[in-house]
């Protein structure tokens, strides 16, 4: 009898099936491979945190680095202390893991996002600040404004991230430690700036400045306003100009965040000039991060008091 070959219809009819059965397992066993190997979870996702103010923004930038996305919910101009957050604002941070602030009644508005149902982590980063005294106000909220109290927020904030994304704690101390370099030098550099000042005394619209005056050894010898969106009232008014004669100040910083035609009628009677600080910055080039802040307002109240 002949040997069938591969041309013959009956060897054809039975090769279809044998090789069919042939991928089935072949694919099976790719799969079955597949999924014995150990899967690392996906490190391509970005962790979203929310900060109420741009300074603190920036400084989770620079920590967090690639692997963080930043909401800020202050907008450029506004003031913490009068800010009333829209409904898209809580919507935005509602997106967020945390939530970071400055506490001590600055932008205590932020409760609203968690009324609202989120579920970030609350940050406070006054918890490592020694805080001063502000008259009848109580605790001062400004404490961003020394550098050397931006060093313990940028620890704090350091800590929280690595909480939040533990595997990425690496890139966070690298990127923390780098920072903190820039903030020390930053110090040294303002002290350095002011030591060659010709008087250390100066006035603000608000108190805000207490901390970066006590940084940088200066004083604060008055402020316009008695406190955050109150005009002052005739006797307080009276005894901010008394100080303002008596003790030759000839300039008053006002900030972008408040409208300072209360105070322009006062600084007209007393002959005296008003030049612009900004305690919160992000709204232009020269303010737009925490750095860059800080060097504007020592050059901008340095070159007064000379």
């Amino acid at each position: 009898m002949a040997a069938k070959t591969y041309d013959d219809p009956d060897m054809k009819r039975l090769a279809i099936p044998f090789l069919a059965c042939i991928a089935v397992v072949f694919v099976a066993g790719i799969l079955w491979v597949a999924f014995r190997i150990p899967r690392t979870p996906s490190t391509t996702d970005r962790l979203t945190v929310a900060a109420t103010i741009f300074p603190v923004a920036d400084m989770i930038k620079q920590v967090g680095g690639a692997q963080v996305d930043v909401i800020t919910l202050l907008p450029p101009g506004a003031s913490p202390h009068t800010f009333e957050p829209s409904p898209q604002t809580i919507t935005s941070a509602s997106q967020a893991t945390a939530l970071f602030k400055i506490g001590v009644g600055l932008d205590d508005w932020s409760q609203r996002v968690i009324d609202a149902g989120s579920q970030a982590t609350i940050v406070d980063l006054s918890a490592q600040v020694r805080l001063q005294t502000l008259g009848e106000e109580g605790l001062d909220p400004h404490y961003w404004l020394s550098a050397e109290n931006a060093r313990a927020m940028t620890h704090e904030i350091t800590e929280a991230l690595i909480s939040l994304d533990p595997a990425h704690a690496a890139d966070f101390r690298r990127n923390a430690e780098e920072y903190q370099q820039q903030l020390a030098e930053l110090h040294e550099e303002l002290r350095r700036q002011f030591a060659t000042v010709t008087t250390t005394q100066f006035a603000t619209f608000h108190e805000a400045w207490y901390y970066f005056a006590q940084a940088y050894g200066l004083t604060v010898v008055a402020s316009f306003e008695p406190s955050p969106g109150k005009e002052p009232t005739a006797q307080f008014l009276a005894t901010f100009m008394d100080t303002i004669k008596r003790d030759h100040i000839r300039v008053v910083f006002t900030e972008p965040q408040f409208s300072n035609a209360a105070l322009d009628q006062a600084a007209h009677d007393l002959g005296v000039t008003i030049n612009l600080v900004d305690p919160i910055g992000g709204g232009s080039e020269e303010t737009n991060s925490y750095i860059n802040m800080m060097r504007y307002n020592a050059k901008q109240i340095s070159s007064a008091l000379r």
